[in-house]
C-alpha cells in the first residue's frame, strides 16, 4: 500500500534550511516517493511509530516530519536533490546512535534498507553498504574468519561509526576504522554520486575519514579485513576497594604493552546479594585479540599479548566473579559489552582521551564515581595508542592520535527510565567533563553524539552551562583544511545536522 495515501492532510510541517518550521504541500512528498524505489513514511502512517523510535538509546526519541528509506544510491541522490530544491532540512540515519541522525520536524534519510555486506576473502577486503549495522558486518566476515576493524556494539551503524573515526578491539593493532578504509561511494550536496579514494577525489577522501557527515552521505564503504588467529577474554568483578589496584594494573600492563592486549576497566554497579541494593564494583575486562596467521610477523606480539593477559587475570586476588577464557571473535567478543550497556535505556555520555592513568587522576575518578546520585553511573577506561598513533594527525581528519593513552568515558543511564534520574546522570557526566578537562589530550567525534535530544541544541550553541567543545577543539590542526573543503563540497552547509564545521565560518 502506498504510504502517502494514509495521510489525510494537505500539508506537512517541516524544518526548512536556515529557517524555522513551516507547512509545505503534501504533494512534495508524493513527488518524492514517485521518484524513488524506496519508501516515504509520514506521521499518520501505521509504520511511523515503529520506524521513528530509537533502537538503542531511549533518550534519543525524536518525531521527524517524514522518514525516507532509499533502496540504493540513486534514491539517496534523488532525495538530496529534492530536499535541496525545496529548501527542506535532512538528517541522515544509519544505526541512529547519535542525536544528529533524527530530529523533530526534519526529514530523516534512513539508510536502513541498504545493509548489504560483500566480502572478497582472496583480497582481504569487504564492501559494506551505508546502512549496515556492525552485526551485519561481523556476521558475514565471520564466515571467512576475517574481521574489519569494527566497534563494540552490534547495533551501531557502520556509517556513522566509520566517518567519525571508528575505534574497535582491533584498533591498537590496525588503527581506527578510517585507517582501514580504502574507498567510499558517496552522494554530495548537489546529488552527484562520486567515488573517493587515495587517487580519486583524494581531498574528499581525506575529509570523509573523520568529518564525513559534513560532506555527504556515504552509500558504500570498502574496508581492509584481517584474519583472526585467536581470542581470549572475559569479565572479572572485584570489590570497589580494589579499584585503585585495577586501574593501576591497566596503566602498567596496557599503555606500553603488546598491541594485541586490549584490556579495559570500569567502575560500575552490580546487583548485590538477593534482596539487597546494587553495590559499587571495579571491573576488569581482560582482552587479547590475535590477528594474522600462525608463524607470521605478528607472532611475537601475540605471544606477549597472551602473557600479559595471564598476568592481568592473576594480578589482583579474590575477584567476586570471574569468567575468562577462549572466545569467538564475531559472536562472543563482539558481544562482550552487551550486558554492560543493554539496549533500551536512556543513556548519556561524555568523554576525553588521557595520556595516562596517573595516581591523581585515579583518585579523582574514584571520587567522581561516588558523586552520581544513583546506580546508573559508569566510568569506563578503554586503551588507545598503538597503531592509532602510528600515523600522523594530517593523514586523515581525525586529529587526536595518541601513541599511548586511554579513552575515559563517563557513561550513565536512568536505571528506572525516569526523567529525574536521567537529568541527574546527565548533570553528573557534564560535571565530570569539567573536572577531568585538565587531563584532556584529545577528543573523538564518535563519542560526541551520545547526548540526549533535548540537550543537543544547547551543546551545539556551546552553552556556558555545559562542558562542550567547538569544532576547532575537535579537529585541531585539521580544522582550517576542513573548512576549505567544506566551502568546496558543501558551501551552503546543506549537511548541517552533525558536528558542524560551518557554524560562523562559511
Amino acid at each position: 500500500m502506498n504510504a502517502l495515501r494514509q495521510e489525510p492532510q494537505k500539508t506537512v510541517r517541516v524544518k526548512l534550511l536556515g529557517k524555522g518550521v513551516a507547512s509545505v504541500p503534501l504533494a512534495l512528498f508524493t513527488q518524492l516517493e514517485a521518484s524513488i524505489g524506496g519508501r516515504v513514511v509520514l506521521k499518520s502512517h501505521p509504520d511511523y511509530e515503529q520506524l521513528r523510535r530509537p533502537t538503542f538509546n531511549m533518550a534519543i526519541d525524536p518525531f521527524p516530519s517524514a522518514i525516507v528509506m532509499p533502496s540504493d544510491s540513486e534514491d539517496v541522490s534523488q532525495c538530496i536533490k529534492w530536499a535541496r530544491n525545496h529548501g527542506i532540512e535532512l538528517t541522515v540515519a544509519c544505526g541512529r546512535h547519535t542525536v544528529h541522525s533524527s530530529k523533530n520536524d526534519r526529514v530523516t534519510l534512513s539508510l536502513q534498507n541498504m545493509r548489504a555486506v560483500i566480502p572478497i576473502p582472496a583480497q582481504n577486503v569487504v564492501h559494506v553498504q551505508g546502512g549496515a549495522r556492525l552485526n551485519d558486518l561481523d556476521r558475514v566476515t565471520g564466515r571467512y574468519n576475517l574481521a574489519a576493524v569494527a566497534g563494540t556494539n552490534y547495533d551501531t551503524g557502520v556509517g556513522g561509526w566509520t566517518i567519525g573515526g571508528g575505534w574497535g578491539f582491533l584498533s591498537r593493532q590496525h588503527g581506527l576504522g578510517v585507517d582501514n578504509l580504502l574507498e567510499v561511494e558517496m552522494v554530495l550536496s548537489n546529488g552527484d554520486i562520486v567515488i573517493a579514494n587515495a587517487k580519486h577525489n583524494a581531498d574528499l577522501f581525506w575529509a570523509v575519514r573523520g568529518a564525513g557527515a559534513n560532506f555527504g552521505v556515504v552509500t558504500r564503504f570498502t574496508f581492509k579485513a584481517h584474519p583472526i588467529e585467536s581470542v581470549h577474554g572475559g569479565v572479572m568483578a572485584y570489590p570497589f576497594s580494589a579499584a585503585p589496584a585495577i586501574l593501576t594494573l591497566v596503566q602498567e600492563t596496557v599503555a606500553q604493552g603488546p598491541r594485541s592486549n586490549v584490556t579495559m576497566a570500569a567502575l560500575a554497579y552490580s546487583p548485590g546479594p538477593a534482596g539487597s541494593d546494587k553495590m559499587p564494583i571495579a571491573m576488569l575486562l581482560p582482552i587479547y585479540v590475535g590477528t594474522g596467521t600462525k608463524g607470521d610477523a605478528r607472532e611475537d606480539d601475540r605471544k606477549r599479548g597472551r602473557a600479559v593477559l595471564e598476568k592481568q587475570v592473576t594480578a589482583v586476588p579474590n575477584p567476586l566473579f570471574q569468567k575468562v577464557g577462549p572466545l569467538k571473535y564475531h559472536t562472543e567478543l563482539q558481544h562482550l559489552l552487551d550486558k554492560v550497556s543493554p539496549a533500551g535505556l536512556k543513556y548519556y555520555e561524555k568523554h576525553l582521551f588521557v595520556k595516562a592513568l596517573t595516581a591523581d587522576l585515579i583518585q579523582l575518578m574514584l571520587a567522581r564515581f561516588h558523586e552520581c546520585p544513583h546506580t546508573g553511573a559508569q566510568l569506563i577506561i578503554i586503551p588507545i595508542g598503538g597503531a592509532i598513533g602510528d600515523v600522523t594527525t594530517e593523514s586523515s581528519a581525525v586529529a587526536s592520535r595518541l601513541k599511548e593513552g586511554f579513552w575515559l568515558i563517563s557513561y550513565c543511564s536512568a536505571p528506572n527510565g525516569t526523567d529525574d534520574e536521567y537529568d541527574q546522570a546527565r548533570a553528573w557526566a557534564q560535571e565530570n567533563a569539567r573536572v577531568f578537562e585538565p587531563y584532556r589530550a584529545g577528543l573523538f567525534v564518535n563519542e560526541l553524539g551520545g547526548s540526549a535530544g533535548r540537550d543537543i541544541e544547547m551543546e551545539s550553541a556551546d552553552s556556558s552551562s555545559l562542558m562542550s567543545w567547538s569544532a576547532k577543539d575537535l579537529y585541531g590542526a585539521n580544522y582550517d583544511r576542513l573548512i576549505a573543503l567544506k566551502k568546496k563540497y558543501d558551501p551552503e552547509n546543506f549537511f548541517c545536522n552533525n558536528h558542524n564545521l560551518a557554524l560562523g565560518r562559511l
